[in-house]
């Protein structure tokens, strides 16, 4: 994506028309993924799971902006 650090994550949700079809996450490899402890994290620190939870959010209509297709 965009190296290490800004950009961790990033969704892309398709509709067929007002439908939902399907959503295509990607996780930035730039940012050194690693095991710590029972954790994974990147170089900087940010748990893997919440950016995780934050991508897959509106897949499942958790959002905190107004839907717009």
């Amino acid at each position: 994506m965009d190296g290490l650090s800004n950009v961790l994550g990033q969704a892309n949700y398709y509709y067929s028309g007002a439908a939902f079809t399907s959503a295509l996450i990607e996780f930035d490899s730039g940012e050194n993924w690693h095991l710590s402890g029972s954790q994974i994290v990147s170089s900087s620190g940010v748990n893997f799971f919440v950016v995780a939870l934050h991508e897959i959010g509106p897949s499942v209509s958790i959002t905190t902006t107004p839907y717009q297709p």
